[in-house]
């Protein structure tokens, strides 16, 4: 409904509006204070026009208008930085318009009260809406710097060809150079500029379904070689893929390994686990598992699911025959206590 009025507002009036980050994980969050208070963003007239003050039956989410003064994110791009990053287009005009929409819905089902200056006390059912819009001035719209479009369209042709993106900016400056995309200036052709029409094209390639976790099963289950478990449907979703005849590798053989975590390495926010084989002195990986990341705060909650994770992890690896002697890891509880799946006689390696 929001994202909705949000749509029609811009289409309307031309400006752009984007969510403020709440300071909770929810996008929706609880106002106790006044929006006054909440913002360090607000213009110095800003108290001329109080917003609302929402109590705690009340949920809200504010939008600001990007061109307004306060939501300016300058670029800190200095000279040292390599000309392919640097933002070659001009710096968009700010104003003070103080351009806002907050949008309020009860957060119980009696419903609740919200005090606005201007309209004095508005009571709101379970499932209404209030929106408050509120622009002091107006300004001309964004301006656009597109990427041209034959520069698009070379780029969905040469896509499928290229397996990084470096090589594709190659092409395609080469080509600019030599005179087939007439009327582009080079100096436009940053990585920014390019990348988003690379991964539409390399998004057929792999992108099976809208939500990533499925998509990802579906595409495992199409590669040769390659053992996919999916646990999706479980509250802490995780997924499993090994793939040891793909690498050459028997896990008969295997008498050592290094297991490790990282996290941050994807737009779901999911662990990444992996088992590296120690094959004739080289480092192979057989084995990762993606899984979910929760709030610490959740993770006390629900105690004990990440070893739960790490165990089916591991114990699939042992199902496959993985019954290693030594096992390097670092001092994660979760790791050491669901390597023990692998071996009972296991010698472990621990790293800080």
């Amino acid at each position: 409904m929001s994202e909705w009025f949000i749509e029609q507002v811009e289409e309307i009036l031309g400006y752009v509006f984007r969510a403020k980050k709440a300071k909770s994980s929810s996008p929706l969050e609880v106002n106790n204070e006044n929006d006054n208070n909440s913002d360090s963003n607000e213009d110095e007239d800003d108290h001329t026009h109080p917003v609302p003050q929402a109590v705690s039956t009340i949920i809200s989410k504010r939008y600001i208008c990007t061109q307004d003064k306060g939501s300016a994110n300058y670029s800190k791009y200095q000279s040292t930085v390599p000309p392919k990053k640097r933002r070659r287009k001009l710096s968009e005009q700010r104003f003070s318009c103080s351009g806002k929409i907050c949008m309020y819905t009860a957060a119980t089902i009696e419903g609740g009260s919200i005090n606005i200056p201007s309209l004095d006390e508005i009571m709101l059912q379970d499932g209404e809406f209030l929106f408050h819009f509120r622009h002091n001035c107006p300004h001309p719209t964004r301006r656009r710097n597109p990427v041209p479009t034959v520069v698009r369209n070379f780029t969905l042709q040469q896509s499928p060809d290229c397996r990084t993106l470096q090589e594709l900016l190659v092409r395609l400056r080469h080509a600019v150079y030599n005179g087939s995309l007439k009327g582009v200036d080079p100096a436009e052709l940053t990585d920014y500029n390019v990348r988003y029409w690379w991964m539409q094209t390399r998004k057929s390639s792999y992108q099976r379904d809208l939500d990533p976790w499925v998509s990802s099963v579906k595409l495992l289950s199409e590669l040769p070689q390659i053992l996919a478990e999916p646990h999706i449907n479980e509250r802490r979703r995780s997924l499993f893929w090994f793939f040891p005849e793909y690498m050459g590798v028997n896990l008969k053989d295997v008498s050592e390994v290094y297991i490790d975590s990282t996290f941050s390495t994807n737009s779901q926010n999911a662990e990444l686990y992996s088992i590296i084989a120690c094959e004739q002195g080289y480092g192979v990986p057989i084995g990762y598992m993606a899984m979910e990341k929760k709030p610490k705060e959740d993770s006390k909650i629900f105690c004990g699911e990440v070893i739960e994770c790490c165990k089916k992890f591991f114990g699939s690896a042992k199902r496959l025959h993985l019954i290693p002697t030594l096992i390097h890891t670092d001092k994660s509880a979760a790791e050491l206590a669901a390597a023990k799946v692998c071996s009972s006689c296991a010698c472990f390696m621990t790293y800080k």
